[in-house]
């Protein structure tokens, strides 16, 4: 009778253990273990086309509709729709967009841009505005291709459980240029899994987004010029910098592009040795609140390359440098009244 009880028992324990090690984390996309991120970015909402989810009744508008190709729409799953100028929501209404490229170019009036009259959450794949295929698609093969499309829509906000995906690894000049600009409602930005840049990309993305407080994971080692430029230029709610992992830079890379992120205390390991023309142009230039900064340059000959990259920043502050570098003092250099150490 005890060798019967424990072989059920035993069949059991094995039962439980193949249920709870064969089930898959909520977000996890398809593999793993809840809570070991998997090389792959594969949030579930790729597979959602970009929507907009009514908080309010209003209307969400299109500019330059000839500017996007084929442009169409469902409304709470419902039939596909081809799209005019403005679409009348009520509150709870999900518009879920889907289309065939953009022909954007870098000014403002010629892009397609989308905007809300009242407030709405955003989530979904944003590639479903360039390809059918947007829920395997990993590549941007236009210019411009989001430039301004959200620019000063103050009414998109951060869903609680559903995330903004931006999936593609492989990107083109301007691609999210000032995607984001001015959104005011704006919490946290979506992922940015690129790791090679490409001119301009992510140029003035978040610029003016007061309220992000959430910065994402730059990856990239592989730069382009002005590829970060103002990137979040005016987040003066961020308080965290993300990891800048790059040692190779580029003209300009970083110009300005935590510029008047006054909540930012320290900023991310600056591990370049070499500094090309521009590449900390202004970079952290009216961060009233930094007062931390790690940066390993040995060279820094080049034209611009820190000019007023620390113009009034807090009046106390720690500097570590090289053992070795030789800096200026001052708002071009390190700071007169800060402590330096080496490294």
């Amino acid at each position: 009778m005890k060798k019967v009880f424990c072989k059920m028992a035993l069949a059991a324990v094995l039962a439980l253990t193949t249920l709870f090690t064969g089930c898959k984390a909520p977000n996890s996309g398809g593999g793993g273990n809840p809570g070991v991120s998997t090389p792959e970015y594969n949030p579930p909402e790729k597979q959602i086309p970009l929507t907009l989810e009514a908080i309010a009744d209003g209307e969400i508008t299109f500019d330059n509709l000839d500017r996007i190709t084929n442009l169409k729409y469902t409304k709470n799953n419902g039939p596909l729709t081809n799209a005019t100028s403005s679409i009348s929501v009520a509150a709870g209404d999900k518009i879920s967009l889907f289309a065939q490229g953009t022909s954007n170019t870098d000014v403002l009036s010629e892009c397609f841009k989308i905007d809300c009259s009242s407030d709405c959450y955003i989530y979904g794949n944003v590639m479903s505005l360039l390809t059918d295929n947007y829920k395997t698609a990993t590549k941007i093969t236009q210019d411009y291709a989001f430039t301004y499309l959200f620019n000063s829509n103050t009414h998109i906000k951060n869903h609680s459980e559903k995330e903004l995906v931006l999936p593609a690894t492989t990107l083109k000049n301007y691609c999210y240029r000032n995607m984001f600009e001015g959104c005011t409602s704006l919490t946290k930005a979506p992922e940015l899994p690129a790791d090679t840049m490409k001119l301009y990309c992510y140029g003035s993305m978040f610029k003016d987004c007061t309220l992000l407080t959430e910065a994402p994971e730059l990856p990239a080692t592989t730069l382009a010029a002005s590829c970060y430029t103002f990137m979040f230029r005016g987040c003066t709610s961020l308080t965290q910098a993300p990891d800048l992992p790059a040692t190779s830079l580029m003209n300009y890379c970083y110009n300005g592009m935590f510029e008047l992120c006054t909540s930012l205390t320290t900023a991310p390991v600056l591990s370049a040795t070499t500094l090309p023309q521009g590449c900390y142009y202004y970079m952290f230039s009216r961060c009233t609140s930094l007062k931390k900064v790690e940066c390993l340059a040995t060279d820094i000959s080049a034209q611009k390359c820190t000019d007023n990259w620390l113009s009034s920043v807090a009046s106390s502050g720690t500097f570590t440098k090289a053992s070795g570098a030789d800096w200026p003092s001052g708002y071009s250099g390190i700071p007169s009244s800060w402590t330096v150490q080496n490294k």
